[in-house]
């Protein structure tokens, strides 16, 4: 997931995905995260053996996969 939101030009700082004090979710993914001034998107992380998928409100589901990656 870095590659799609911290790897760019308008990239994201670590503490709009992570929790910085022992978050309830997978590498203190948080289960909310940021949006404008008002908002606050619930963040749904599953980690597994080789990766994990993410589901938020910004975006449609994405996973990813370090054995066969796939790029979006």
């Amino acid at each position: 997931m870095h590659f799609l939101h911290v790897n760019r030009e308008k990239g994201r700082s670590c503490k709009a995905c992570h929790e910085v004090h022992a978050g309830e979710q997978a590498k203190h993914v948080r289960k909310e995260v940021p949006f404008g001034k008002m908002w606050m998107l619930p963040v749904n992380y599953t980690q597994n053996k080789n990766g994990g998928s993410c589901v938020v409100g910004c975006h449609k589901p994405k996973d990813y996969d370090r054995v066969n990656p796939v790029k979006y």
